[in-house]
């Protein structure tokens, strides 16, 4: 299985605890640096990645690096 350096990264809901705070459609490209903003006051204790794949599908979510910051 060949994946296209980047272009698999699409889709992308990024959840704090259990607030959305945003989406990414994508497709992504080799080296891209994708920045989800939370609205003002999010909090949780865990970042969830999900990549929404339609019914009946499959993909798969490779995550190098994530970094979360807050205020």
């Amino acid at each position: 299985m060949f994946f296209y350096l980047g272009k698999t990264l699409r889709n992308l809901q990024v959840n704090i605890g259990i607030n959305t705070c945003g989406f990414y459609e994508g497709p992504a490209v080799r080296g891209e640096r994708v920045v989800v903003y939370c609205p003002y006051l999010t909090r949780g204790s865990y970042a969830l990645l999900t990549i929404m794949t339609p019914s009946g599908k499959t993909d798969i979510l490779v995550v190098c690096e994530i970094q979360v910051f807050a205020n």
